[in-house]
């Protein structure tokens, strides 16, 4: 996901799902027979992001500018298809983080933290991280904060750097790195 002011978003799952604390893709949601269905009871792949994008973010569907698929899973552990997708939003960055909290799953899906301020004042903060759209500046924030991403995380990202302009030179150039050829921020 793409803000309209150029940020990446990079998001850190919570506590209590599947590979808690870890990032992965920004919206990770499974295909449901009974919420994704067009007009003619056909289950859609497609309306699968629409509704997380919803459900997790708070973005409505008149808020997205573009949308992709880049690819569609099936995991077998859990018995669920996914898709992996690219969506550019109409929202800024700062916008987009003061609607978490009024998102359905925001407070379950996304890890937080609280802080207190000087006066005691409590204030819960997602861990969602804007940066640089670009491959380099994704494998910079890797590095630099020495993240764990699950592999379909990463593979979401770099489908969407190739699907919005970007090439393999482009990804390669930027993943040179040690973390890189040893794959120890994979998980």
């Amino acid at each position: 996901m793409v803000t309209n002011d150029e940020k990446l978003v990079l998001v850190k799952r919570g506590e209590d799902v599947l590979k808690p604390n870890v990032f992965n893709s920004t919206v990770n949601e499974g295909l449901s027979r009974d919420l994704d269905k067009e007009l003619n009871r056909t289950v859609s792949v497609y309306n699968v992001g629409i509704r997380g994008l919803w459900e997790e973010m708070g973005v409505g569907a008149d808020e997205i500018e573009d949308y992709k698929l880049t690819s569609v899973g099936f995991d077998i552990r859990e018995c669920q298809y996914g898709a992996l997708g690219y969506a550019r939003l109409r929202v800024t960055l700062d916008d987009l983080q003061k609607r978490l909290v009024l998102s359905k799953d925001a407070s379950f899906e996304i890890g937080s933290f609280e802080t207190t301020n000087e006066t005691g004042e409590k204030a819960v903060h997602f861990a969602i991280h804007g940066i640089q759209n670009s491959p380099r500046a994704l494998a910079a924030f890797l590095e630099r904060k020495e993240i764990t991403i699950t592999s379909a995380g990463l593979v979401c990202y770099l489908l969407s750097f190739l699907s919005t302009g970007y090439d393999i030179d482009d990804l390669e150039k930027a993943f040179r790195e040690p973390h890189w050829r040893d794959n120890s921020f994979i998980v």
